[in-house]
């Protein structure tokens, strides 16, 4: 059986145009080989279970991918009035996709007035939000380190139609006070490029 599977996952068959990969497909506990995906860039490999292309022209969603960026103490007090961008902009017809984002707060000394924290594409003054927020009670507020994890937004919600980048702000105007110089916060975010134009 360990054998079969593996068969079927490494096996390639050219058919003149392109690749195709052979894939197998669980109906009534039996694995089905077919032929359904193929691929003409000749040039993909197997990640984290996902088919990855190395050519962004040719694919219509990319794989999931992780962004992480440490905030400094005085990127945390200025994020409500100055965005960090987490992915950059992507090209033309192309459209960032969060699915989760966490924030970690590696602690020396615990804000005051502490503000929720959101994505946004772009900035807040767009009111364009991507997620879910991420409550800073309880994190930025706290004596010691602390994470927290938020989803994505639910169905339909509308993806931008340009290619704009993706960045964490403070959701309100209000500053954020104390912290300490030696504070760090992580802001980790899992996302997908799409293609709107396949």
């Amino acid at each position: 059986m360990k054998r079969t599977a593996l068969a079927l996952i490494l096996a390639a068959i050219f058919f003149g145009s392109g690749w195709r990969i052979l894939t197998a497909q669980q109906q009534g506990g039996a694995f089905v080989p077919n032929f359904a995906y193929q691929i003409t860039c000749g040039c993909w490999n197997w990640s984290a279970g996902f088919l990855v292309g190395t050519s962004t022209a040719a694919q219509t969603v990319a794989a999931l991918q992780m962004a992480v960026v440490t905030l400094t103490n005085a990127q945390v007090l200025a994020l409500n009035t100055t965005p960090i961008t987490l992915v950059a902009a992507p090209a033309a017809g192309f459209v960032i996709d969060p699915t989760g984002w966490s924030v970690a707060f590696k602690e020396t000394a615990a804000y005051s007035s502490v503000t929720d924290l959101e994505l946004y594409y772009t900035s807040r003054s767009g009111a364009n939000a991507a997620c879910v927020p991420i409550t800073a009670v309880g994190l930025l507020d706290q004596s010691a380190n602390t994470i927290r994890r938020a989803g994505c937004l639910t169905d339909n919600e509308t993806l931008p139609t340009t290619a704009v980048p993706l960045v964490v702000q403070a959701i309100t105007a209000g500053a954020m006070g104390g912290g300490n110089a030696a504070n760090t916060v992580n802001v980790a975010v899992e996302y997908r490029i799409i293609n709107r134009n396949f």
